[in-house]
């Protein structure tokens, strides 16, 4: 029996079975067919899929419970095998995050929140030529909370509004003071993530321009990074808005590429002034020759399209030497500095790395 619960959520009921084994197969099987590459108005298309897997041996009471724990096995099933079965540590790992709704809420009103900032470094001259601005959560209790675990629940309550707006101000200050320091930091752009709902809100040109004008920031002075995914989801949104931000003089960067769908034939529709080359094409890439072949390929065909390349991730001297003999024009990564908060930052601006 197969049920659809929403726009792209489905559940299969199986009987009849006589272990958990054939379940899984089954989950094997749709997890290969789901995600066959087709190929649409001339571009080829990997659909992606998560199964999650529970049994009637659980005792549960009712069908909700049921498709409540598929639903946390599938959010939590891996990429690669494709499924994943429910066990006692998703439910806990569950309640854990209905406790931290009404936290998150609170430690937005309480100045819990705050900006680290990780260095984005140019390959020839070895200097800091900005930074990301990555969102921290200091729990008075629980202290550092991750961000994979507070920023997705905040997609989920619709709170990444408020923290997105935060962030965007506390990236113009920061940027504004970094600006008017003595050492001639004028140049300097901070980067940071906003998210597919920010982007889509009609007043999220308003919200920018607020938050310059807020901080007395140069439009310069700010990038906007995306990820794949949020791109693909919103094409025509993204171009209209990307071109928007272009005149303004607000940079732009597509984030975290390689890991979504988009292909290099999807570059030319943007005018993104920067591509962030995920880490995991980065990672190992003086040892690993087809990695090291599609980033090359990607820096060239960015560099054609007038963008500059960074690459995420950065961790051996064996990898810069690389990434700056291909002409990457940036890296970012724990061999340079991990993100470190505002005064550690301004340090190594003064000092260097």
């Amino acid at each position: 029996m197969v049920a659809r619960l929403g726009p792209s959520e489905f559940a299969l009921l199986l009987y009849d079975l006589s272990s958990p084994s054939e379940a899984i197969a089954v989950a094997r099987s749709t997890f290969a067919e789901l995600g066959a590459t087709v190929e649409i108005q001339g571009h080829e298309i990997t659909g992606k899929n998560q199964i999650g897997l529970t049994f009637s041996s659980a005792d549960y009471e009712s069908a909700e419970d049921f498709l409540r724990d598929a639903g946390l096995a599938a959010n939590s099933a891996d990429m690669q095998t494709g499924y994943q079965i429910f066990d006692a540590d998703m439910h806990k790992a569950a309640m854990h995050r209905l406790t931290l709704e009404p936290e998150l809420k609170r430690a937005i009103d309480n100045e819990q929140l705050v900006l680290y900032y990780q260095p984005v470094v140019d390959f020839k001259s070895r200097k800091i030529s900005g930074f990301e601005g990555l969102v921290r959560w200091i729990h008075p209790e629980k202290g550092l909370v991750p961000p994979d675990v507070f920023i997705s629940l905040a997609e989920e309550t619709g709170q990444i509004l408020q923290i997105g707006k935060w962030v965007l101000e506390e990236a113009c200050r920061q940027a504004a003071a970094w600006e008017s320091m003595e050492g001639g930091f004028e140049n300097l752009a901070i980067g940071v993530n906003v998210s597919a709902q920010e982007f889509s809100r009609p007043e999220f040109i308003d919200t920018i321009e607020g938050a310059l004008e807020k901080a007395q920031c140069r439009c310069s002075s700010l990038k906007l990074e995306l990820t794949e995914t949020a791109v693909i989801d919103n094409t025509q949104l993204v171009g209209q808005v990307v071109k928007q931000l272009e005149q303004l003089e607000i940079k732009t960067a597509l984030d975290d590429f390689g890991t979504g769908y988009c292909s290099l034939s999807y570059l030319h529709s943007f005018p993104f002034d920067t591509l962030k080359v995920d880490q995991s094409f980065v990672r190992n890439i003086d040892r690993e020759s087809r990695n090291r072949d599609i980033v090359q390929s990607t820096i060239m065909l960015a560099h054609k399209l007038g963008m500059e390349v960074i690459a995420e991730g950065v961790e051996t001297q064996a990898e810069v030497d690389v990434l700056a003999a291909m002409n990457c024009n940036y890296g970012q990564g724990h061999f340079f500095s991990r993100a470190v908060p505002e005064k550690e930052a301004s340090r190594l601006l003064r000092e260097g790395l």
